[in-house]
């Protein structure tokens, strides 16, 4: 769904923004399977897990990753969330809101 969201309309992403997640996902690729399971131990010390029900009696784990983006002296808080699909985090959720 956000991919899909992303490709209808690339401006609800900044372009660092959207470099930022072309070089993640082209690390990802790369990983091999020890590097995969490093980086989700490493996911799941540093950031909170939550359940997630996908339908009656079916969960899912989730986290998400809240960021504060200064620029120019504007204030944003975006949070980006993630589920965990086999042994990929998949992006789910982009959220962004102005501060204060």
């Amino acid at each position: 769904m956000v991919v899909a969201g992303l490709a209808s309309d690339p401006t609800l992403l900044a372009n660092e923004t959207r470099t930022f997640i072309d070089t993640v996902n082209a690390r990802l690729s790369a990983m091999d399977d020890a590097g995969r399971r490093a980086m989700n131990n490493t996911i799941r010390t540093c950031f909170p897990m939550a359940d997630f029900q996908l339908r009656p009696g079916v969960t899912t784990e989730v986290f998400n990753l809240d960021l504060r983006v200064t620029e120019n002296n504007v204030v944003t808080f975006e949070r980006y969330g993630f589920q965990q699909a086999g042994t990929d985090w998949v992006l789910i959720n982009i959220a962004t809101k102005a501060g204060r």
